[in-house]
């Protein structure tokens, strides 16, 4: 788990499934599906949401993909 370091993220179990990935010509494309959930941050639960990712220091653009979820 996260608190021992065992696993290299606190979201690794919430993303492992919901990552697609696509080779475009030479590149790679990434989807990530990530929903709205609750961490266990040293036995307290805080509801958490995801407001921003970045790659090699720049932001990456956030769009919704699928409302049902």
């Amino acid at each position: 788990n996260a608190m021992n370091n065992e696993e290299t993220s606190l979201y690794e179990g919430a993303l492992n499934p919901n990552v697609k990935i696509e080779k475009v010509n030479d590149l790679y494309k990434y989807t990530v599906r990530l929903h709205p959930g609750i961490a266990d941050v040293g036995g307290e639960f805080y509801d958490f949401d995801l407001f921003k990712m970045e790659y090699k220091d720049q932001p990456l653009e956030l769009r919704t993909i699928n409302d049902k979820y």
